[in-house]
This record gives structure tokens, sequence and C-alpha cells, in this order.
């Protein structure tokens, strides 16, 4: 069905109906290699017309493959595939302790927010604050799951906002990092109420400084979020 022509686009196929039957075909297209990683899809429109479907029937299917980290959606871009392969990651997911994790992201988060600084578009900071908004919201609902994955989305939307693929692409190899058993047990030790209110307070303050545009002020705003994960850990630990 998703043989490239010469020109790469994708042949007409039979439509299948509904979000999750179009969510299954692209899902196999890509596992299959007809994308490569890193490719873009083709546009919503594209799609719409490819199925049969309406645009918001595709922007559904489209979501659940992000869910299933297939995909990443980039607003006013378009969407790329995020599927690794076979590769040897889950290795590395399994050597990669919670503390180790958190050494790398503070070597990366604080240059990268200072990048950030340097690219952030309209775009990119409104997304930033949306995305405070709903730390925030988990926060109030004291929903430590929904606290979790709205985490990984401020803060990949951090690389985002540098405008570096090869930052993003960093960043979600310590997404799938974060994914491991032994993360999730840490998380529900760290991510109390006090500390969401705390971890939202730095996340603020971060986007408050990519805002004003002061390098210095957002990579030390990261270097105190780092730091504090880290002596959470620390203490999580010792429980």
């Amino acid at each position: 069905m998703f043989n490239k022509t010469a020109s790469g686009s994708v042949p007409k196929a039979p439509p299948p109906r509904g979000a999750n039957l179009i969510a299954n075909k692209l899902a196999e297209a890509i596992t299959s290699g007809v994308y490569d990683r890193g490719a873009q899809l083709p546009t919503e429109r594209q799609l719409a017309e490819e199925f049969v479907a309406s645009r918001t029937t595709v922007r559904k299917a489209l979501a659940v493959l992000e869910v299933q980290k297939l995909v990443q959606r980039r607003p006013g871009s378009g969407t790329y595939v995020s599927y690794h392969g076979k590769t040897d990651e889950s290795g590395i997911v399994e050597r990669t302790s919670p503390l180790q994790l958190i050494e790398v992201r503070a070597v990366i988060e604080p240059q990268m927010a200072r990048l950030a600084v340097l690219h952030a578009s309209q775009v990119d900071l409104d997304k930033l604050q949306l995305l405070v908004k709903d730390l925030k919201a988990a926060e109030k609902a004291g929903d430590s799951e929904r606290y979790a994955v709205a985490d990984e989305k401020f803060h990949l939307a951090i690389a985002s906002t540098t405008s570096n693929p090869l930052m993003v692409w960093l960043y979600e190899q310590i997404n799938v990092i974060r994914t491991h058993a032994l993360w999730a047990e840490m998380r529900q030790k760290i991510i109390t109420r006090e500390n969401m209110r705390l971890y939202n307070e730095q996340h603020a303050a971060v986007v408050k400084a990519i805002q004003a545009r002061d390098g210095a002020a957002a990579a030390e705003m990261m270097v105190r979020h780092m730091d504090k994960a880290r002596d959470d850990l620390v203490g999580a630990h010792s429980r």
C-alpha cells in the first residue's frame, strides 16, 4: 500500500475507515521501513485525501501514533517519524539508572535552555506556556502520572525550541530511558504534590527567562531544576 513511487509520493489504496485503522496502516508503513526515521509524513490534507477521511480523523490517528512513540508532531512544521527500529536501545535503557539519567540531563539541559533563548519563536513560546498550564493542572489534580507525561513533553518542547534536530534526537533518547520500570518506580517516590509545586515554579521561571531572551538566567534556572531533581533522587534512594 505504501510503496513509494519514483516521485516519492504515496500511491492510492482502498480507504480504511476510522482513526485506529488509519493509525494501524501508518504504523505498519513506519515499522516496515517505508518511512525512515526522521522522515516527514504527508500532510494531514494529503492523508485525508489518501484515506478518504476527514482531517479530524487523520489528526486522531496521528495522535495515536504519537502516543506509541512512532511519530513526533511539530506545530507549524509537520509530523516526523521517531520510530527507532530494532536497535540496542533496550540495552542502554536497562543499564542506565535514574541517577545516571539525571547526571546526563544536568549536562545537556542548561545549554538546551540557553539555545532555546536564541531560537524561540512566538509559536514555541506559546507552546511552552500551554505546557506549563498542563503541568499546573496535573499538580492541582495531584496526578503524578499525568504530571510525568506533561513533564516529558515540556522538556522535549524546550529541546525542539533550540531548532537543532540533533538536540531533539538526544532528548528523545532521554525520554525513552524515562519509560523504564526503574524510573517509574522512582517517580512514585519523587513526584509528590509539594515537589510538583516546586518543580512547576522552576518550569515557569525557565519559560520566563526564555521569553525575556535571558540566556544566562534560563541556563541558571535549569541548573537549579536539575540540582533539585538530583537531590530528590538521592533522597528517594535512601528511603
